[in-house]
């Protein structure tokens, strides 16, 4: 029998980039002290204004971001001189008990998180399934083994220094910190023009 694939989504991961993620850690805790930040999909914590594309502690991040992304779009079919530009970015730092509730970033393509520093017991970052429908027919307790065929949800456990790349589409949210030391991370927003 012949197994297809359908609307299928992904996660990519990207360990061990070239950046100096000591220099981001500092830059991110003074970028707190000059803004009060935004109320999105955070509970608690902090999420700081959109930041300026031209930040030089930044930069070699967003070219590794941007030059990953352009490498996925490849597989995705569209015409040659499409390309992934930045839409826009943030810098979460998240204390005890803070997360993130669920939430899509709409109006973007790929988007994208780097752990600038991730304490053990700090949280999962959750993918909730797609298909709607679903929930209402593959229940947990029919289940061995989870995998992407059958799960509703899938969570990752971010790594310090390691870079996500996912659908914009796909909604997602992020555990609450239970550790005494904060998460901080770095989202993006691309678009394709």
């Amino acid at each position: 029998m012949n197994l297809s694939l359908l609307f299928t989504n992904f996660i990519a991961e990207e360990k061990n980039l070239d950046v100096d993620n000591n220099q981001i850690l500092k830059h991110c805790f003074q970028l707190r002290e000059q803004s009060d930040g935004l109320k999105t999909s955070n509970y608690g914590g902090w999420h700081s204004e959109y930041l300026d594309p031209l930040d030089d502690v930044l930069n070699p991040l967003i070219d590794i971001v941007l030059s990953n992304c352009n490498e996925i779009k490849k597989e995705f079919g569209f015409k040659q001189e499409k390309i992934v530009d930045l839409a826009n970015y943030w810098v979460n730092i998240n204390h005890k008990n803070n997360f993130n509730l669920p939430h899509l970033h709409i109006d973007s393509f790929l988007s994208v998180v780097y752990y600038v520093k991730v304490p053990k017991k700090s949280g999962k970052i959750m993918f909730k399934n797609p298909i709607l429908a679903h929930q209402y027919t593959i229940h947990n307790n029919m289940i061995d083994e989870f995998t992407h065929f059958n799960s509703s949800e899938w969570g990752v456990q971010p790594e310090e220094g390691q870079l996500l790349i996912f659908p914009s589409w796909l909604e997602h949210y992020v555990q609450p910190n239970e550790s005494n030391d904060y998460r901080v991370s770095i989202a993006f927003n691309t678009k394709l023009i």
